[in-house]
């Protein structure tokens, strides 16, 4: 959330995760990107979506970086969107990028009511299969250091904590936390 809103003071968390969800609501419209559908899956219980998690590998295409671009312009347009531009170079300092040999794991969330019902090792697991299924030797993630829950779910599915990134000052002022950088073998 801090990506896209870290640099509106002024707005309340409500007004900034609204902003959050009517973006996604844009960028899932558009096949590739960070936010496309296709970089996307989603887990649906009793006809409900419960759950997704994104990911993507190396190299990041031209492909994908024009169209990460292009759902960032079409919402937000470009002044707006340079800003978050802007605010990307301090969260690159948190986040490390995958290597040829990683699908890496952008998002994963499970809707509160549906946790603690094996949704995200699901969608863990399906990552692993993608991650086989395209030649990858390695799942890695970054998490926010504080959401300890998460972490725990991680090593759980045979995740290990590699490193933890902290921000920079301006990062901070932004709203970004540390990050725990974690893998997971497959091979």
């Amino acid at each position: 959330m801090s990506l896209l809103t870290g640099h509106h003071t002024a707005l309340s968390l409500s007004e900034k995760q609204q902003i959050c969800l009517d973006f996604l609501e844009t960028a899932l419209q558009i096949p590739e990107g960070q936010f496309g559908f296709l970089n996307q899956t989603v887990a649906i219980q009793d006809g409900l979506l419960c759950g997704c998690v994104s990911y993507w590998q190396a190299p990041i295409t031209d492909l994908f970086k024009q169209q990460t671009l292009a759902s960032l312009i079409v919402h937000f347009g470009p002044l707006e969107t340079a800003a978050i531009l802007n605010n990307s170079e301090d969260l690159s300092y948190l986040v490390k990028a995958p290597t040829f040999h990683d699908l890496c794991i952008g998002h994963l969330a499970v809707e509160p009511s549906s946790r603690r019902q094996g949704i995200a090792t699901s969608l863990l697991e399906h990552c692993s299969e993608t991650a086989t299924k395209l030649g990858k030797t390695k799942l890695v993630l970054d998490v926010m250091a504080e959401n300890q829950a998460a972490i725990q779910a991680y090593v759980k599915f045979g995740f290990v904590q590699k490193s933890t990134s902290h921000p920079s000052e301006k990062g901070t002022n932004l709203g970004f936390l540390p990050h725990v950088h974690m893998q997971k073998t497959l091979v």
